[in-house]
C-alpha cells in the first residue's frame, strides 16, 4: 500500500464528509449546547415535579366511629402535614374513583389498635400514601414508647436505644463520583461512537452505490485495500470527532456538578479534577479502538446494501447487539477478566468502568486494545474481501436472499448462498428461544420434537421454494460399507474422548454441567426405546438434514474444504447452545462434516450422529454397570483406555474415510 496514495483517498472522503455543512453544525456543534440545555431542563424539570410533591395532600378516609380517632389522626396529621384525614360513606366506592388515595379500618386486638390500609397500587398517589403513612405511624410509635419511657423513670438510651451505629466513607469524592459514573458512562461513550459513525459509514459505501459512483471509484487507479483503508480511515476520524465532542459537553457538565455538590457539602469536601487524567486517557485510547472497530464493522455491513435506506435497515440490528452487550457494564459483580478482555463492546465497557473506578490492570488493557485492532483489521479485510465481488457490489441486493422474490421468477436447479443459510439459522435460534421458552417449562418433550422438526423442515422448504438442486444440496448418495466403517471408527473415538473431556469439563465448570444435566432430566421419565428415539434418532436425521446438508452445501461452494469443514462443525456446537457443550459437539461436527466431504454420503454422518447420541444415552441407562464408571464419573484406569481408544480410532477412522474417497472414485 502507497501512504500518499491512503492519505488522498483520506483527504478526499474527509472533504465529502465536511462538505455537507449542515450534518457537520448538528453532528459536531449542537451538542456542545444541547447536553447542558438538556441537563438543566431536566434538573428544572424534577425541582418542579419535587415542589410539586411537597406540597400534594394525601387524602385517607378513616372509620367514623372510633374511640382514639382523634387523638391518632390529629397526632400523625402532626408528624406528616401531607397527611389528611377525612370521614367517607362510601370509602371503597370513593378510592375507586380517585375521591381518596386510601381508607383505613380500626379494630382492637389485645389491648393493641389494629389499622388496615386499603390502597391502590397501580396509582403511585396511592402507593406514596400508603409510604407516607407508615413512616408517620413508625414516629408516632416511637415518640409515645419515648413517653412511656421516660413516664416510668426509666433511661431512654438504655431502654430503647442501648447501640447507636454510625458511618464513616474513606472513597474519596473522585471515588464515589468514579462509581455512580461506572455504569451509566460505558453505554454513553459506546452509543455516541455507534451513532456518530453508521451515517458516515453507510454514506461512504451504500450512498456510493446509491448515487453511483461506486464505479467511478473503482477505475481509479489504486488497490481495493487501499481504497478501503482511506474511507475507513475518514469514517473513524468522524466517530472519533464526534465522540470526542460529545464526551467534553457531557464531562464539562459534569465537572460542573461536581464542583455544585461540593460546594453545598461540607467545608473539608473538595474535588480534584486532575485524579481523573489517568483514567481519562486510558478510555480515550479504549474509545479510539472502539471507533476503529465500529466503523469498519459497520461498512462491512452497509457494504451490502444497494441504498441508503436499506443500510440503515441493516444496522438496526448491529446497534441492538452493541447496546445489549455494552449493559454488561450494569452488572454490578461483573468485572473486566481475561476471558471477558477479548468478547468486543463488553471489553470497552467493562474497561471504562474500572477506569472511572480507579481499578487499573495494564495486562487487561493491553489484552482489550489488542483484541479491538485485531477485530477492526479483520473487518477491514473483510471488507476488501466484498469490495472485490462483483456479485456483492453490483448484484440486485447485497443479502442475496431469494426467498424474498417471487418463486416463478426462479429457476430451477439453484443452490443455497450463505446469506440464505445465516437467514434460515437465525429464524431457527428465534424459534427455539421462543418454543424452548413457553413450551419447554411444561412440555419438553413436544417442544424438544417440534424444535427438530422444525430443524429439518426449514431448510426443506426453503429449498422447495428456491428450486433447488435436492440431490446436490442434501447429498442423497448411497454409502459404501468402507465409508460406514470409517465413520463408525472415528465416532467411537470421539465418543471416547468427548467423555474424558467432559469430566473435567464438570470440575472447571460444574455450575454449567449442573445446568445441562437439569435439561436433560426429562430422560428420567422415559423408557430406553423413547430415549433412543428421541434423542439419537431425531437429531441423527433432523439435524444433519440441517447442518451436513444445507449449511455445508451453502458454505462449501464460497469456502476452502477445510474451512467450510470448520464452520459448519462450530455452527452445530454454537446450535446446543451450552458453553460446556461446546468442545464436546464440536469435534463430532468435525468429523461427521470430514465424513460427508470425503464420502459425499450424508448417510454416513447421520449413522455416526446416532452412535454418538446412542452411546451417551446407553451410558445414562447402563452406565453405572461398566467397570470404572461410578455415577457417571470414570475412574482414573478408565480415562487412560478411553484416551488411548480415541488417540487409534480417531486418525484410523479418517484414513479409512480417505480411503473411501478414493475407491470410490
Amino acid at each position: 500500500m502507497n501512504p500518499k496514495t491512503i492519505a488522498t483517498l483520506y483527504k478526499k472522503e474527509l472533504l465529502e464528509v465536511l462538505r455537507d455543512k449542515k450534518s457537520v453544525i448538528i453532528t459536531l456543534l449542537l451538542p456542545l449546547i444541547l447536553y447542558p440545555v438538556l441537563f438543566l431542563v431536566m434538573g428544572f424539570i424534577m425541582s418542579m415535579v419535587e415542589s410539586h410533591e411537597e406540597k400534594k395532600e394525601y387524602t385517607i378516609a378513616i372509620p367514623e366511629a372510633y374511640e382514639i380517632t382523634d387523638d391518632l389522626w390529629r397526632s400523625l396529621s402532626a408528624i406528616d402535614e401531607q397527611l389528611v384525614f377525612v370521614e367517607a360513606d362510601d370509602a371503597a366506592a370513593a378510592l375507586e374513583v380517585g375521591e381518596i388515595r386510601a381508607y383505613l379500618t380500626a379494630e382492637e386486638k389485645d389491648d393493641q389498635t389494629q389499622l388496615t390500609v386499603y390502597y391502590r397500587s397501580s396509582e403511585s398517589d396511592s402507593e406514596s400514601t400508603v409510604d407516607a403513612l407508615y413512616e408517620a405511624v413508625d414516629e408516632y410509635l416511637s415518640n409515645r414508647a419515648e413517653e412511656n419511657v421516660r413516664a416510668a423513670g426509666l433511661s431512654l438510651n438504655e431502654t430503647l436505644y442501648p447501640v447507636q451505629i454510625e458511618d464513616e466513607d474513606f472513597s474519596s469524592v473522585e471515588e464515589s463520583m468514579g462509581n455512580a459514573m461506572a455504569a451509566a458512562l460505558p453505554v454513553m461513550l459506546i452509543i455516541f461512537v455507534f451513532t456518530s459513525t453508521f451515517p458516515s459509514a453507510m454514506d461512504m459505501t451504500s450512498g456510493e452505490r446509491e448515487r453511483g459512483t461506486m464505479e467511478l471509484l473503482l477505475t481509479f487507479p489504486v488497490s481495493t485495500l487501499e481504497l478501503i483503508t482511506g474511507k475507513f480511515l475518514a469514517v473513524a476520524t468522524v466517530a472519533m470527532a464526534t465522540t470526542f465532542v460529545n464526551t467534553l459537553s457531557v464531562g464539562i457538565f459534569m465537572v460542573s456538578l461536581g464542583h455544585m455538590v461540593t460546594s453545598m457539602g461540607s467545608e473539608d469536601m473538595t474535588f480534584h479534577l486532575a485524579e481523573f487524567l489517568p483514567g481519562m486517557c486510558v478510555i480515550f485510547v479504549c474509545v479510539l479502538a472502539f471507533a476503529l472497530f465500529i466503523s469498519a464493522v459497520s461498512m462491512c455491513i452497509c457494504a451490502f446494501a444497494k441504498t441508503f435506506k436499506e443500510a440503515s435497515n441493516y444496522m438496526s440490528p448491529l446497534m441492538m447487539v452493541v447496546m445489549l452487550t455494552g449493559y454488561a457494564a450494569f452488572i454490578p459483580d461483573v468485572r473486566l477478566s481475561a476471558p471477558l478482555a477479548a468478547v468486543p463492546v463488553a471489553n470497552i465497557c467493562l474497561l471504562i468502568k474500572d477506569a472511572v473506578s480507579f481499578r487499573f490492570e495494564p495486562v487487561l488493557i493491553l489484552i482489550v486494545l489488542f483484541t479491538n485492532i485485531l477485530y477492526a483489521f479483520a473487518a477491514i479485510w473483510a471488507l476488501s474481501r466484498i469490495y472485490t465481488s462483483e456479485s456483492v457490489l453490483f448484484g440486485e441486493g447485497g443479502f442475496n436472499i431469494r426467498l424474498f422474490e417471487l418463486r416463478k421468477n426462479i429457476k430451477k436447479g439453484n443452490l443455497p448462498t450463505i446469506q440464505e443459510m445465516i437467514f434460515l439459522y437465525v429464524i431457527w435460534l428465534i424459534l427455539n428461544l421462543y418454543i424452548g421458552f413457553f413450551a419447554g417449562l411444561t412440555h419438553q418433550i413436544p417442544a424438544t420434537i417440534i424444535l427438530q422438526l422444525l430443524l429439518a423442515v426449514l431448510p426443506l422448504a426453503a429449498c422447495w421454494y428456491f428450486k433447488a438442486d435436492f440431490p446436490r444440496v442434501y447429498s442423497v448418495k448411497p454409502p459404501t460399507l468402507t465409508g460406514i466403517a470409517g465413520g463408525v471408527v472415528a465416532i467411537v473415538g470421539s465418543v471416547c474422548l468427548a467423555q474424558v473431556m467432559a469430566h473435567y469439563l464438570a470440575e472447571l465448570m460444574p455450575e454449567s454441567m449442573e445446568n445441562v444435566q437439569e435439561t436433560m432430566g426429562f430422560m428420567e421419565n422415559l423408557s430406553l426405546p423413547a430415549a433412543l428415539l428421541l434423542i439419537a434418532v431425531l437429531p441423527a436425521v433432523c439435524e444433519e438434514l440441517f447442518f451436513r446438508g444445507y449449511v455445508f452445501c451453502a458454505v462449501r461452494q464460497k469456502m476452502k474444504a477445510g474451512l467450510a469443514i470448520v464452520l459448519t462443525a462450530f455452527l452445530f456446537a454454537l446450535y446446543h447452545m451450552s458453553l460446556v457443550r461446546l468442545p464436546l459437539t464440536f469435534l463430532p461436527g468435525i468429523l461427521m462434516t470430514i465424513a460427508l466431504y470425503y464420502t459425499g454420503s450424508i448417510f454416513v454422518p447421520m449413522i455416526m450422529h446416532f452412535l454418538n447420541n446412542a452411546i451417551a444415552v446407553l451410558l445414562m441407562f447402563y452406565g453405572d454397570a461398566i467397570p470404572g464408571i461410578q455415577e457417571g464419573t470414570f475412574s482414573g484406569s478408565a480415562q487412560i483406555v478411553m484416551v488411548v481408544i480415541a488417540a487409534v480410532c480417531i486418525p484410523a477412522g479418517i484414513l479409512i474415510l480417505r480411503r473411501s474417497k478414493k475407491s470410490d472414485g
